[in-house]
């Protein structure tokens, strides 16, 4: 049996980002923590970070630590110790050992430690809130980084990260939170990923939310080689970029008008027809658009059968983050909301 490589953090520990509407107050802050510390210490964590004091400002971090026992030494050693003929190296050694034992003994597939990182924000619409970033490093590295694995030894790393984003998404839904990122690896994200300052701009409303879904959600499916469902994704991702701007600039609301008007359906021309004059899209954005909207979108819906190219679909996500780039590159400048 050949030896298993070391595990890489990045492929292995999980994060997410999070929003939970609030007042920017140290009380409304203290009652989210208070209610998500009680979420998770039912399912047997403790908080290892416990400062937060009445006269200081809340604490804009919390760490939980799966709970372990502490080991307790043998009667022997304590007598041996108390007659001055234990040594501390020993001592530690065997603390060392029954710590290793009880750590074994728990699933390797659950989180052993998660942090939550807040901080406040205001989304376009005026709504006060807390962004929440989760970090969740699994069992099995903690098992790792204590020396417990085996280079021979079977270890599932896909049930790892699978369970820990269940524990993940289990605690944001308990206290209703609105997603922002879904839970993910570093190894996951591609390499041209949505830069993260594009990211903060679309969150800030309703719109840009849903075209990150989509965006993440297409990645996700082209990481796997779901291919059709990934170009599905990168194209209602474009559909929502431009309802999102088209909004944001005051031309109009394409969601409004629907409700209002029933003889009214935007159609993904009429959407690229919204930002053909007078937008930041260039005119090379704009004819890949409808190209889109003509061959590929029949292309597409005739190869169900999984034959779609790799290359195109890569294709279409760079020019969907070249839109992106085009359309809200001026709105980086306008972002005065100072970070707390």
């Amino acid at each position: 049996m050949s030896m298993k490589p070391p595990l890489d953090p990045d492929e292995i520990i999980v994060k997410a980002n999070y929003f939970i509407p609030g007042e920017h107050e140290e009380a409304a802050l203290s009652n989210i923590k208070k209610y998500l510390s009680r979420t998770v210490l039912q399912d047997g964590y403790k908080r290892v970070n416990q400062g937060d004091l009445p006269f200081l400002p809340e604490s804009r971090t919390m760490t939980f630590r799966l709970e372990i026992t502490k080991p307790e030494l043998p009667l022997s050693f304590k007598f041996r110790e108390k007659l001055g003929l234990a040594p501390e190296r020993e001592k530690q050694d065997i603390l060392t050992d029954k710590y290793h034992d009880r750590l074994k003994r728990k699933r390797a597939d659950i989180p052993f430690e998660i942090d939550f990182h807040f901080r406040t924000i205001s989304i376009q619409n005026g709504t006060e809130g807390y962004e929440i970033e989760v970090i969740a490093r699994p069992v099995l590295l903690q098992q790792q980084h204590q020396g417990m694995l085996d280079s021979n030894e079977e270890y599932d790393v896909k049930s790892a990260i699978s369970t820990t984003k269940q524990r993940i998404t289990k605690y944001a839904r308990r206290v209703e939170a609105e997603t922002f990122q879904e839970p993910h690896t570093e190894a996951e994200l591609l390499d041209n990923s949505l830069e993260q300052k594009y990211r903060d701009i679309l969150r800030e409303t309703e719109h840009g939310r849903t075209a990150i879904q989509y965006i993440d959600e297409g990645d996700s499916s082209f990481q796997r080689d779901h291919l059709n469902a990934a170009l599905s994704c990168y194209i209602h991702g474009i559909e929502w970029v431009i309802i999102d701007y088209l909004k944001r600039t005051g031309d109009k609301d394409v969601i409004e008008h629907e409700k209002s008007d029933a003889g009214v359906l935007y159609k993904y021309s009429n959407l690229v027809d919204g930002i053909r004059h007078n937008t930041p899209a260039s005119q090379r954005t704009i004819s890949y658009l409808d190209r889109v909207n003509g061959a590929e979108r029949r292309w597409m819906a005739h190869h169900k059968d999984g034959s779609t190219l790799k290359t195109d679909v890569n294709t279409l996500r760079e020019r969907l983050l070249e839109l992106i780039d085009e359309l809200f590159k001026d709105q980086l400048t306008d972002q005065t909301e100072p970070v707390k």
